[in-house]
């Protein structure tokens, strides 16, 4: 049990580096200073909303350095220009709490004194804003410049060339007999013994203001930990719940009732409060300090400063409209808060999901229904006025032009719907993008928080692998081990498995193979269905009173989506043929295999259908047209389609049943859907004398 006479104060100081390929040095002063500040980098000028307390801001300097680096435009700008590397670093800020006890002119004077003994006294120029939006949270962001400046007012380099020495301290010459040199800073601000003084020093100093000013509050620098206590800092509340959480304290004010947490967080921080309370309590039991201990979700200190990493992530670079409204939407489209796994899912889905998929077969039908338009419909009008069409799809001759113009009509409107549907899309896609992009530099940030050693950084590089490294410390306090492969643990691979996967060029092959299957199947449908009618028709010609076909639609929609069903057979061939390139090079397949044969490789199944992968103009002569017992469209030539077997509808007919026909060929139209995911579960093979191979497959990551 921990106790203490003097109350613990809230030590916190953060040190962050702002590069250029992440970081606008202009924009960051800009959003800390509440000022409007051009920036020469990209012609913009950097404006953000203002705090509802206007931040106290200040510049302090070296003695040697130019006046203009009071100027906070021209001192960032003047950065960023001789910090030209990408990669460079802009600025180092160093993040600093204040406690509440003081008054605003002793927090002032504290900030100066520090920021000056520390950071100006080396050598740099210190921009200084002190934000007092929450009264409980007073704090000061400090952005230091990262080079020095020369006697003379002019930068001066961060590092220079210096003779290398061996082990005895002598010169160290190359093969050619020329010196050796190495790169050294010209300053030690980099360096983690300067870093750990600073700390030191800003306990110090918080000690010494505190004894000065009577007031009974001790600061340490020290982890909980090397205190010998076992507190827990509290948790940083995004933006939103801090408003949440502000507004009930206002309505439990108006109310006059006591203020409770509404936030997760929020509750999560009063237990912790009431815990670290109970340390510091003489007459505190064990089973007291138990009882809350047990109702605190996470106990472990370092998750909670990684969870509060990615609040102040938030916090400190706000959205802009433009990422609010793409923000938005993705959270309705995904119906929850949005984190990289969401916004990865979203964009997946916009990229290639039920959307896009809609739109390729709305796309496809469209041009089914142009070629039905113009390829039959047409030359029927040509040859006869389409008396003898209408005639044999049993409506009268004087509806065929009212028949064409309804045709018309339902291209243009699919045309329409297409038309607004891809607009959707294209929202969703740009919005997603945008979200995943911040989302993507986000987990990238955090992942670098976590860890910091070279060879995780080696092994995690994908923004996947990331994601699922730092969910398995938030959310269980496991690291990821480098000395294992990221799928054997099982705390991150669980978290990788949850993500949404892009199609390889299997996925989409396989998807299209399937596609043209099912309208395979569709198209022998509708043709038993042209069967029946014109059995129908017939027996009505010999006077009978024969039962009118159910379930079979109209004779003459019948012929149009059969032959609708067709174009889409040829349609989805002439993708197969167009990703077979593609594939055979991606997986590494013989040049000289068949459509057929990478057909059964990749689905690990027989083939079926023969003539489907065959000749692509003969795939129909092989397919039975019942029309053509009894009449033939204008262009049946072009489709070089001749009956040369039995009627395949009279046979099943005889031997099952109409009934059993159609169950039969609607289990076939609808096979691929129950098998969507089949090939996920099989493994890759390859023909092999003759003979089906398995075989070892790698996958490519998004």
């Amino acid at each position: 049990m921990a106790h203490s006479n003097v109350n613990s104060g809230y030590y916190r100081l953060e040190v962050k580096l702002k590069q250029r390929n992440k970081h606008s040095a202009v924009a960051c002063a800009s959003y800390r200073s509440d000022e409007d500040l051009y920036s020469e980098r990209d012609g913009l000028t950097k404006s953000f909303r203002k705090h509802s307390v206007k931040p106290e801001t200040f510049i302090l300097k070296p003695e040697h350095a130019p006046n203009w680096t009071l100027d906070r435009e021209r001192l960032w700008n003047e950065v960023e220009k001789i910090e030209k590397h990408e990669k460079a670093q802009l600025a180092r800020e160093v993040l600093l709490s204040i406690p509440k006890e003081l008054d605003e002119n002793e927090q002032s004077e504290l900030i100066r004194r520090y920021v000056q003994n520390e950071f100006v006294n080396r050598g740099m120029v210190a921009d200084v804003a002190i934000h007092r939006d929450d009264e409980n949270n007073p704090h000061a962001h400090v952005l230091l410049t990262m080079r020095p400046f020369k006697e003379n007012g002019k930068w001066d380099s961060k590092s220079k060339r210096v003779q290398k020495l061996d082990s005895n301290g002598k010169p160290v010459f190359n093969s050619k007999g020329q010196r050796v040199t190495v790169s050294v800073k010209t300053t030690d601000w980099d360096s983690k013994k300067t870093l750990v003084k600073w700390r030191e020093n800003w306990a110090k100093e918080l000690n010494k203001t505190m004894v000065k000013k009577g007031i009974n509050l001790s600061f340490s620098d020290k982890k909980y930990e090397e205190q010998g206590l076992k507190k827990l800092p509290l948790f940083r509340l995004s933006r939103q719940a801090y408003y949440l959480e502000k507004k009930a304290k206002e309505e439990a004010e108006i109310s006059g009732v006591k203020y409770e947490p509404v936030t997760h967080f929020g509750k999560q921080n009063k237990l912790i409060q009431e815990y670290n309370s109970l340390l510091l309590k003489e007459e505190s039991t064990l089973a007291e300090i138990k009882q809350v201990q047990n109702e605190i979700h996470i106990q472990n200190p370092e998750q909670i400063k990684a969870i509060n990493f990615i609040a102040e992530f938030d916090n400190e670079m706000p959205l802009s409209k433009r990422e609010k409204d793409a923000y938005s939407l993705v959270r309705k489209r995904a119906k929850m808060d949005v984190d990289f796994a969401v916004a990865r899912k979203v964009f997946i889905e916009a990229s290639e999901g039920n959307i896009k998929k809609k739109i390729d077969n709305m796309n496809a039908k469209l041009q089914a229904k142009k070629y039905y338009i113009n390829n039959i419909l047409k030359p029927e009008y040509v040859h006869d006025k389409g008396i003898k069409f209408s005639k044999s799809v049993g409506f009268e001759p004087d509806y065929f032009n009212d028949y064409v113009s309804k045709k018309i009509e339902e291209y243009n409107k699919l045309e329409s719907e297409i038309n607004k549907l891809e607009q959707v899309r294209n929202d969703l896609l740009e919005k997603a993008k945008i979200v995943l992009m911040r989302e993507t530099s986000k987990v990238n940030a955090v992942f670098e928080y976590i860890y910091h050693d070279n060879m995780v950084h080696d092994k995690f590089t994908s923004p996947t692998l990331r994601y699922s490294a730092v969910q398995s410390f938030v959310k269980e306090g496991e690291k990821a081990k480098v000395y294992n492969n990221y799928v054997g643990q099982k705390n991150v691979e669980k978290y990788y498995n949850k993500l949404a996967r892009l199609k390889s060029p299997k996925d989409k092959f396989i998807e299209i193979n399937d596609n043209l299957i099912r309208n395979l199947y569709a198209y022998r449908l509708y043709d038993r269905n042209i069967n029946r009618w014109i059995k129908y028709e017939q027996e009505l010609e010999k006077g009978n009173n024969p039962q009118v076909p159910l379930n079979s639609g109209t004779h003459s929609s019948s012929v149009e989506s059969r032959e609708l069903a067709r174009r889409m057979v040829l349609h989805y061939r002439d993708m197969l043929e167009n990703q077979l390139p593609q594939i055979k090079s991606k997986y590494n397949f013989d040049e000289r295999l068949s459509l057929k044969d990478t057909v059964e490789i990749l689905t690990g199944e027989q083939v079926e259908v023969d003539h489907l992968y065959g000749n692509r103009e003969n795939i129909f002569n092989n397919e039975y047209d019942s029309q053509a017992t009894k009449y033939c469209l204008i262009d049946s030539k072009q489709y070089n389609q001749i009956n040369n077997m039995e009627n395949p509808h009279e046979i099943h007919s005889q031997n099952s049943g109409s009934d059993s026909i159609a169950s039969s060929i609607l289990d076939g139209l609808f096979k691929a859907d129950h098998d969507n995911n089949y090939y996920k579960t099989k493994k890759k093979k390859r023909k092999i004398n003759g003979k089906y191979k398995t075989i070892d497959e790698n996958e490519n990551d998004f």
